[in-house]
């Protein structure tokens, strides 16, 4: 009820087990006081297998919910999971800061899916999860004709493996009238030529956003390998 879920809704959801590990792991325990009260649309940036905006459905419903996802086959698969959700619109293209087409790396595990090439220390990380599996052509258009007859986001999730620099670039009408953002950043090198934290908080920071949040950071026994951060707009 915190957060803005209907109170008849946060009451069955209060009495299931796993609602605290699905706040978590989704991030949605980052957001501020009653973000989920009347959320008009969010975008899913990256939506995978579509784990977080399924979360994000069990709490609340927005009106348009964008999925974008650039792998064919997860993009089908998402078609399929949220063929009866209101609302719910799949994107099969990935997002970049100019329409086109380019060629996309899909690895051993789908999660390290990317534009970008893995560092040379992504499988010391990660395992042979992180290895090169194919590489495709993948369309690509940005954020901004998505969401470009839609007057506000409110929720904008971003987990694009190393191309966050490009996708804000491509969404420079998007920022200006979202209000919140949940991105992962990176604090250990994970692909050539990707933006790290503080590269990523620059670009926030010159679009009206402030850090609000962070989860623990996740990673080796001594070292933080990356964490999500939540950006609120400055006076939203």
């Amino acid at each position: 009820m915190q957060l803005g879920v209907l109170p008849s809704r946060a009451r069955r959801l209060a009495l299931r087990l796993d609602t605290a590990k699905l706040l978590v792991r989704s991030n949605l325990n980052l957001l501020p006081d009653g973000a989920l009260a009347s959320l008009g649309c969010i975008v899913d940036a990256g939506a995978n297998v579509g784990d977080w905006s399924a979360d994000l459905l069990t709490l609340c419903q927005p009106a348009r919910a964008l999925l974008v996802e650039p792998d064919a086959r997860l993009a089908d698969g998402l078609r399929k999971r949220f063929a009866s959700a209101a609302g719910v619109e799949i994107v099969e293209a990935a997002l970049g800061s100019a329409a086109g087409s380019a060629e996309f790396h899909l690895m051993n595990a789908p999660v390290f899916n990317s534009f970008r090439r893995p560092a040379s220390n992504l499988e010391q990380m990660y395992g042979q999860s992180s290895r090169i599996k194919e590489t495709v052509n993948v369309d690509v258009c940005t954020l901004d004709s998505l969401t470009r007859e839609t007057p506000r986001v409110d929720l904008l999730k971003i987990d694009v493996q190393g191309f966050e620099r490009e996708v804000l670039s491509g969404a420079e009408l998007t920022l200006r009238k979202t209000g919140l953002i949940l991105i992962e950043v990176n604090f250990q090198p994970h692909y050539d030529g990707e933006a790290g934290f503080f590269e990523l908080d620059g670009i926030l920071q010159r679009h009206g956003f402030r850090i609000g949040n962070c989860s623990a950071p996740k990673g080796g026994q001594r070292e933080t390998f990356y964490a999500d951060a939540l950006y609120i707009r400055i006076h939203s």
